[in-house]
């Protein structure tokens, strides 16, 4: 699996500016994927204080409604990434998990520095929940998603809506960034090497964060004084500068008395939900929209709050 390392640039992302590293991550991305399913998509606005932010909701082909739904944040950094980036991921999940997907394209750094992604995600969020019958969804049963910094928002959402009518059902983290004081013995481990490095890292929390407090709960959901009751499907990489953190996000989670459910696929690295042309990667994805279909499908069966298997 660590062959990928061969076709994937990320680690250099450090010595470019932010526009030439969007640039060849997505020709990155673009390579190392497999065809997506085919699924319909209609691209949509979110109306938000800083101005409409893009959508695109995919729906698989057949699909009753009100369906299950997530809304879905990409990776990178807070600083490269969008929503076509992770277009093939997104056909991906919706199809496999029976579900519809809205992915959201929030303000990017430096452009716009925190808290403009955190903002823009929680609105978003708010939003489809608050109007999940114009997305065709069924307002008990949606999921907020995201790998790498889209883990982040994501996280950031079940805190920040803890005390809203409509709430989130699940929170998919996958590889998340929950403590940005980089502190972690994997980031000492995996400091080089294995993809997502410490200096890439240290590049994107300088256009994000800049001199800000890195232990401000909407950068470090971590540092929340109170954790969200959202039941969490957690995933790691195994060779990641992020595994230990999300780790131990979940133990507090579950310390806290939130259900969750923590998978490391130990023999991965950061990213691999954009991997698909290498079988792990690809089985790995599969696995992941399994789980959210099995959640979001025993949730309609529930009268309660779904929960999570620990």
């Amino acid at each position: 699996m660590l062959r990928l390392v061969d076709f994937t640039r990320r680690s250099q992302a450090a010595t470019l500016d932010p526009e030439r590293a969007r640039a060849q991550t997505a020709a990155d991305i673009l390579a190392g994927g497999m065809p997506p399913p085919a699924v319909d998509h209609e691209d949509r606005e979110i109306p938000s204080p800083a101005g409409p932010l893009g959508a695109r909701l995919y729906a698989p082909h057949g699909l009753t409604s009100p369906s299950p739904g997530i809304v879905f944040f990409h990776g990178g950094g807070w600083v490269i990434g969008s929503v076509a980036t992770h277009d093939a991921f997104c056909r991906r999940l919706a199809h496999e998990a029976r579900c519809r997907v809205v992915s959201v394209e929030y303000r990017l750094a430096p452009e716009h520095p925190f808290p403009a992604a955190a903002e823009d995600a929680v609105t978003a969020a708010r939003f489809v929940l608050s109007r999940a019958e114009d997305f065709e969804m069924d307002p008990d049963r949606i999921a907020v998603a995201g790998d790498s910094a889209g883990g982040n928002l994501s996280a950031v959402i079940a805190l920040e809506t803890r005390q809203d009518a409509r709430r989130p059902r699940l929170q998919v983290l996958i590889y998340p960034a929950l403590d940005l004081t980089c502190s972690t013995e994997s980031y000492r481990t995996f400091a080089t090497g294995y993809y997502l490095t410490r200096q890439t890292v240290d590049w994107f929390l300088g256009h994000y964060v800049g001199d800000g407090d890195v232990r401000d709960p909407r950068v470090s959901p971590q540092f929340s004084a109170h954790v969200s009751d959202v039941p969490a499907l957690i995933y790691t990489a195994g060779f990641d500068v992020l595994r230990d953190e999300a780790r131990i996000y979940a133990d507090r989670l579950k310390a806290a008395g939130t259900r969750v459910e923590y998978r490391e696929f130990s023999h991965l690295i950061h990213g691999f939900v954009c991997m698909t042309a290498i079988r792990p990667a690809l089985a790995a994805t599969n696995a992941i929209a399994a789980d959210i279909r099995r959640e979001l499908e025993t949730s309609r069966r529930d009268s309660g709050r779904p929960g999570v298997p620990g």
